[in-house]
């Protein structure tokens, strides 16, 4: 979600903006066309971050990659325009010297992130495999294991579920040692979460109470080294206790569920638009049809939620909460809505 996302491209921008020892400047703009003050003027007016962009590359201050790779960022994270920010990704590929892998990989990184959110397959495993290549060719095992990451999740959304949450599973397994930056370190909380509620969306409730024990481990080791990073961290924290309560209300461990529900209830997070659905996911789980319904009306609809995957969520989060309340014809009649979306989906794409 796109609460999660700062972080983690922020750190691709700070890596490719350092950029690689063939490209002439070596050190990231600064001030008005740093990585995050442009990020920071697009949380409040996108248009004015597009037009400080251009300014940038007119005046020499960015180069054509850096802005090509910003449009990129802040279209992806500000917008639902992902054929577009892949397009800036492409530009910012293509105009980079054919040496320049530190930059590339980075780009790839971020091109194989928003084909995989916007479900272009194809384009999410070519990025993958060019980047694992590049990788493996500078000897780079930590960024081999990103792309497998990348993949596996792209894997899982092809419903080919076993499969990608193994490649998921391992490439965090191989990755954790081998961390050592904050943007790295940034990268596997991101990822961790994610397989997390990739388990949750399988029913494998114990291996995503597993999960949540090295999610927890991660977000203690971030606290302690990087202390900045404390509202990415709560942000997280959030996460760690609600899809834990998901889980061990699924396992009958009631109390407990309840125990982690009321810490996540301390976060500020809580009441964004992602940490609405994910108490919709607790209540779902629960059976509590009402409060499902309650959290959900609190979630602004975007203008085509109607016709996309999270419109197919809500929906999906009431049929659980009828199913496990025990009401199964009225869990029939949200199945059949899901199914028939599902089929307009698919038809659309």
């Amino acid at each position: 979600m796109k609460e999660a996302r700062f972080t983690f491209l922020l750190g691709l921008l700070l890596l490719v903006a350092c950029g690689s020892n063939s490209s002439p400047k070596t050190t990231p703009p600064s001030g008005r066309y740093s990585a995050d003050s442009l990020m920071l003027l697009a949380s409040a007016d996108l248009d004015a971050a597009y037009r400080r962009i251009g300014e940038g590359e007119l005046g020499g201050e960015l180069s054509a990659h850096e802005a090509a790779l910003m449009n990129a960022n802040i279209t992806y994270l500000f917008t639902e325009n992902y054929t577009l920010a892949k397009d800036h990704c492409r530009n910012a590929i293509d105009a980079l010297g054919e040496n320049d892998d530190t930059r590339r990989l980075a780009a790839l990184h971020l091109l194989g992130t928003i084909a995989e959110t916007d479900k272009d397959f194809n384009t999410c495993i070519k990025a993958c495999s060019e980047g694992k290549a590049i990788a493996h060719r500078n000897k780079l095992p930590l960024e081999e294991h990103k792309f497998d990451y990348i993949a596996g999740k792209c894997m899982f959304d092809l419903d080919l579920n076993d499969e990608g949450i193994a490649l998921m599973q391992s490439s965090i397994d191989k990755a954790r040692p081998l961390v050592k930056t904050e943007s790295d370190l940034g990268n596997l909380v991101y990822f961790v979460n994610n397989l997390i509620n990739c388990y949750l969306a399988v029913g494998d409730m114990q291996k995503a109470l597993d999960a949540s024990e090295t999610l927890e481990d991660l977000l203690g080791n971030m606290e302690t080294k990087y202390p900045d990073d404390k509202p990415y961290c709560d942000s997280y924290r959030y996460h760690l206790y609600a899809e834990r309560a998901v889980a061990k209300v699924s396992l009958g461990q009631t109390d407990a569920a309840q125990a982690d529900f009321d810490r996540a209830l301390a976060y500020d997070f809580a009441y964004s638009v992602g940490g609405c659905m994910l108490q919709a996911d607790y209540y779902a789980a629960k059976g509590q049809v009402d409060s499902v319904a309650s959290m959900l009306a609190r979630c602004p609809y975007q203008a085509t939620d109607t016709v996309q995957r999270l419109y197919r969520r809500r929906l999906s989060r009431i049929e659980q909460a009828y199913r496990v309340a025990g009401d199964t014809a009225m869990a029939s009649l949200y199945r059949h809505r899901i199914d028939t979306l599902s089929q307009l989906i698919e038809r659309r794409e």
